[in-house]
């Protein structure tokens, strides 16, 4: 099996929670890539690492996703966006220098020069840090009550 096959599924085979209620999941299939190499840890699992320029998309989506290098932690869960991180959706355009995702708990933290712009409102955020934390339903029920709080409130007044 050719190393970009293997890396796309290996990335497909992780997925974010099924529920599309609150968020639409990201299956990261990876289209191209400079080099690739699988580094053996002591606990039997592979780091997957990715270079020389990364281009990828969540599978079904238009969103995209690029960047210089790659690291993907299977034990972790965390998929790690190196050196001129873009991210592209319909909702945000997302820049930064480095970026990981969490993949079992719906959470993307970004540093170094963030620029996230909301395409629907134009809105720019601009800063060191980003932490996105997704409303994944049985990962981050309280958010979704903070946000039915909030607005039952505004309501309100």
């Amino acid at each position: 099996m050719s190393p970009l096959l293997t890396v796309v599924l290996l990335l497909q085979g992780v997925s974010a929670s099924p529920d599309t209620t609150t968020g639409r999941p990201c299956r990261v299939a990876v289209d191209s890539m400079g080099h690739y190499a699988e580094i053996p840890n002591a606990d039997g699992t592979k780091t997957l690492h990715g270079g020389g320029g990364v281009l990828a998309h969540c599978d079904g989506t238009s969103t995209s996703i690029s960047a210089d290098s790659f690291a993907h932690y299977p034990a972790l869960g965390r998929l790690d966006l190196i050196g001129r991180v873009v991210i592209r959706d319909t909702g945000i355009a997302l820049d930064a220098r480095f970026a990981s995702y969490f993949l079992r708990n719906e959470r993307l933290e970004a540093h170094n020069n963030v620029v996230a712009v909301n395409r629907r409102t134009g809105s720019v955020l601009r800063g060191p840090n980003l932490l996105y934390l997704r409303a994944a339903k049985g990962i981050r029920d309280w958010f979704r009550d903070i946000r039915e709080i909030y607005l039952k409130v505004s309501m309100d007044q």
